[in-house]
């Protein structure tokens, strides 16, 4: 029986650090595989050599001894210490429980993180297989990870964001980050029928089907957890309903442009697909169109000067007009910030203060915001 080299040096550490000696571990064939010594890694191990001719399961000569560790009614390889070996006979089986407990604690977690890859292999494939036809097979194999694809499912997305106004490091930022997601993800598998699936930046959740208020529920509540832990945006974007098994890539696709408007919009709710309009169809506008309607919307500004207005109406828009809290977040006086939207009116025809030409300047951030995402 082959026993892994992390399992191995787990195994060193723990009985390095009861007994306070040099301890190795060798494979069945007598080589050194970990040790606290880990120069004379590579090499046989003598004791442990005779112990193997000798067909003995432990002994103890010149300041050494060795013994073997099975489990499971099999060899996993030697245990060899040296240095003061008095009281060792004795501690023996000891010893032996603890390395089966290692092994057996190891040998868990790696059959955990093992069917974890399995299964968002499966997902994966299944959720974003683009058009991936479901047959009988993959109904089986799915059925063997407890996963019944067949079931009238709902879907919903997370995408975190930090605070635009967060101090801390863009390391631990991405830590935050990454924590959230597997968090958020054991949360939404807790669910009964509960799927996740992490995408890069996505959460691709999963529950058996349901209604609105209940899906809009259980999502507000997997994101409060995670936002007041981490300090972040969770935000969260859910499909238009079932439709079977059959629309699932769909629906998918939905939750996940549902969530990509929650995070590009002020409040950063919760955003149903079905509530949302241009959002929609940005993905499929040409790059040269968002570029050319952009162009039209800040007409008579040279174009090196246009990241300045979107910023400045991102912080305006984003305070639903109120100059005093943009004219704060923008570090200007508020006389400033009017005499600005003024001179906007005045170069481009379109007043940015007006509920008329209000949405062609927001459809001109939604664009840039896309174009400077795909850069």
């Amino acid at each position: 029986m082959m026993i892994s080299t992390i399992t191995a040096k787990k195994i060193v550490q723990e009985i390095g650090t009861v007994l306070n000696r040099t301890v190795f571990f060798a494979d069945t064939n007598g080589v050194i595989i970990a040790g606290t010594d880990e120069k004379r890694i590579g090499s046989e191990h003598q004791l442990a050599k005779k112990l193997i001719l000798d067909s003995k399961d432990e002994i103890i000569e010149n300041s050494q001894a060795a013994f073997a560790f099975d489990a499971k009614q099999d060899i996993y390889g030697y245990i060899c210490v040296e240095g003061d070996t008095a009281g060792i006979s004795a501690s023996i089986p000891l010893l032996q429980k603890t390395c089966a407990l290692i092994a057996s604690t190891i040998e868990d977690i790696d059959n955990s993180a093992l069917q974890r890859r399995i299964e968002n292999r499966f997902l994966h494939t299944w959720l974003f297989g683009k058009n991936t036809s479901i047959t009988s097979e993959m109904i089986e194999f799915a059925a063997g990870m407890n996963i019944d694809i067949t079931m009238p499912r709902r879907f919903y997305a997370f995408t975190p964001v930090i605070p635009k106004d967060d101090t801390d490091s863009k390391e631990n930022c991405q830590i935050r980050i990454d924590s959230a997601i597997r968090e958020a993800a054991d949360l939404a598998r807790q669910v009964r029928n509960g799927l996740a699936l992490i995408e890069g930046t996505i959460l691709m959740c999963s529950c058996g089907e349901t209604e609105d208020e209940k899906i809009f529920a259980l999502v507000e509540d997997i994101r409060e957890k995670i936002e007041r832990k981490y300090k972040l945006f969770l935000c969260a974007g859910i499909d238009s309903g079932s439709r079977g098994y059959a629309h699932v890539e769909d629906e998918c696709q939905k939750a996940q442009k549902a969530a990509v408007v929650s995070a590009r919009s002020p409040k950063k709710e919760t955003r149903f697909y079905d509530s949302i309009n241009m959002e929609i169809f940005s993905n499929y506008i040409p790059t040269e169109v968002k570029e050319m309607y952009i162009r039209r919307v800040f007409r008579n500004i040279p174009t090196f000067e246009i990241r300045d207005w979107i910023y400045l109406l991102n912080a305006y828009y984003n305070h639903e007009g109120s100059i005093t809290k943009a004219a704060t977040e923008l570090g200007i006086p508020i006389n400033t910030l009017q005499y600005k939207l003024r001179k906007l009116y005045s170069k481009t025809g379109y007043d940015p203060r007006s509920i008329r030409f209000s949405s062609l300047f927001y459809n001109a951030l939604h664009f840039y915001s896309d174009i400077k995402d795909q850069k």
